[in-house]
């Protein structure tokens, strides 16, 4: 698990290219 609160913005992009991933962020919400 990774701490989306720090990572978040990293994580998304990578969301984006097309992994699936479920992140909880404070300013996010969740992705997946």
């Amino acid at each position: 698990l990774i701490d989306g609160a720090e990572l978040g913005s990293k994580c998304q992009r990578k969301v984006k290219a097309g992994q699936v991933l479920r992140i909880e962020t404070p300013g996010g919400g969740g992705y997946g």
